[in-house]
């Protein structure tokens, strides 16, 4: 069985989408009984996608109680010699410095955040300040340089307050 490991940060962000995902599911079953009440069910369009919408919600609720049982919450190591999950990264590609977090396992990727299961995320793994490697984006080949590494501590507060902005906004 897989495991999960995720940030905190990234674990809370999973929860959210989990509860998110439960909801949805309940308010589906919900609007499916409502829809077959007192009808034909088998001629009830409404009824017949709302059996659609259940099962595919239902699944991707039992994909993410397989996650939530085998997550685990890691407490990054505070260092900035190499990269390694919860670090920040500075990467220069093309001539345009870019700012990452390297985060643990992501429902999907946000602005600045990468997953460290991400073919990204594996390239840099273990990467020090001076680095250089080529990745594929599609058929493109990138240079990629990795110019600064960031203490996990640090990193996570240029998260958080780019979260803080993009909610203000």
């Amino acid at each position: 069985m897989e495991n999960y490991n995720f940030t905190q940060l990234g674990y809370e962000d999973f929860l959210q989408y989990y509860l998110l995902v439960e909801k949805t599911l309940q308010e589906t079953t919900d609007s499916k009984a409502a829809s077959g009440a007192g009808s034909d069910t088998w001629h009830d369009e409404g009824f017949k996608i709302g059996i659609g919408d259940e099962m595919m919600w239902s699944q991707n609720f039992g994909k993410l109680q397989v996650i939530l049982k085998n997550s685990k919450v890691v407490i990054p190591k505070e260092q900035d010699k190499k990269i390694l999950l919860g670090n920040g990264v500075f990467i220069e590609t093309d001539g345009q410095e870019t700012f990452f977090f390297i985060d643990g396992y992501l429902m999907k990727s946000g602005k600045n955040r990468i997953s460290i299961n991400s073919p990204l995320g594996q390239s840099l793994l273990n990467k020090k300040v001076g680095d250089e490697f080529v990745i594929k984006f599609g058929s493109n080949p990138r240079k990629i340089l990795v110019k600064k590494i960031i203490l996990p501590s640090e990193a996570i507060k240029i998260i958080l307050d780019e979260k803080k902005e993009g909610a203000s906004k």
